[in-house]
């Protein structure tokens, strides 16, 4: 189940993106507590301190986070896969967690992408997320620039670089800081170069 641990954090990330390479969990590998795969549709539980409040859906195709339970237990569509707010505290994560009803509440939806779809696309952001859980130091504005700036530019990184993003795309693997920092400073990137010194800032929050 997707909680307050790391340890599930990143064992949900790991399982997230075997399926996102084959479309299964490979023979031997053990599938997380509360995380089933059909068709290459991802349920994830989620909840907080032992409790599920919660399950998620995500697609194979580039991690994307299409259904949500609500105040029922019922999953349903999404509403908006948008960004919204600043998951900048362990407690707005434990928030989200304890969410009974996604769909009511954006900014909740957001960091939970941010535990999941954002940090199986990129292990900059995946360490971000296990360092906040496990040591609750707050996100500086800074660092949560640097995050913002890996959320928004995922598909032109990973171009960038070569990658694939499809579902079961090849030559794929989830971006790194030099990633981004070596998009920054190409020639195709034409926006705020000193967005860098935010991803040197990511690179250094423990």
């Amino acid at each position: 189940m997707l909680d307050e641990n790391p340890v599930n954090q990143q064992a949900i990330c790991d399982a997230l993106i075997y399926v996102h390479r084959t479309g299964a969990i490979p023979t031997g590998v053990t599938t997380p507590a509360g995380f089933t795969v059909v068709k290459g549709l991802v349920t994830i539980a989620y909840g907080y301190n032992g409790t599920q409040y919660g399950s998620i859906q995500i697609t194979r195709g580039q991690f994307a986070l299409t259904g949500v339970t609500n105040a029922t237990g019922t999953m349903v569509a999404l509403n908006s896969y948008n960004h919204s707010g600043s998951s900048i505290t362990l407690q707005d994560y434990i928030n989200a967690l304890k969410c009974n009803n996604l769909n009511s509440n954006q900014a909740y939806v957001s960091a939970l992408i941010i535990l999941t779809s954002e940090s199986c696309r990129s292990a900059m952001v995946c360490g971000a997320m296990q360092a906040i859980l496990a040591n609750h130091n707050n996100f500086s504005p800074d660092v949560w620039a640097g995050l913002s700036f890996a959320f928004n530019t995922y598909s032109q990184t990973a171009k960038f670089r070569g990658y694939d993003i499809n579902a079961g795309g090849s030559p794929w693997t989830w971006l790194k800081a030099d990633d981004y920092i070596a998009y920054i400073n190409s020639s195709g990137y034409t926006g705020d170069k000193t967005v860098v010194t935010k991803i040197a800032a990511v690179k250094a929050y423990k």
